[in-house]
């Protein structure tokens, strides 16, 4: 990752591998959380758009911290969206609190 100050990211779920969004015209720092390779079919077109953005470095993959896993699903809860929300969704929150734990202005990419 690069300096942190206050450097604009975006955390991608599944969604933008799925749907095709164009990775390079994205001009900020690109990361996702492991399980979203889960959500996509192998061998299946987001699929291979998923390990080209990650074998190129267009994207970097983080397990988010279980400190942030908790806070993410706390607010869920406080927010009413607890049963709305998937595993992933709360890992890709955990890891847009974490991202922003470390100084950096993340934006949450997902449907």
């Amino acid at each position: 990752m690069g300096s942190a100050e206050s450097e604009r990211i975006v955390v991608l779920d599944s969604t933008a591998f799925i749907t095709g969004v164009d990775l390079a015209s994205i001009r900020w720092p690109k990361y996702t959380v492991p399980e979203v390779e889960q959500e996509l079919p192998p061998s299946s077109m987001s699929w291979t758009r998923f390990k080209a953005a990650v074998d190129v470095g267009e994207v970097k993959v983080l397990e988010p911290d279980e400190r942030f896993v908790k806070e993410a699903r706390l607010a869920s809860r406080r927010v009413g969206d607890e049963r709305s929300l998937s595993e992933v969704d709360l890992k890709l929150v955990a890891l847009a609190l974490e991202l922003r734990s470390r100084g950096y202005r993340p934006l949450l990419a997902t449907d």
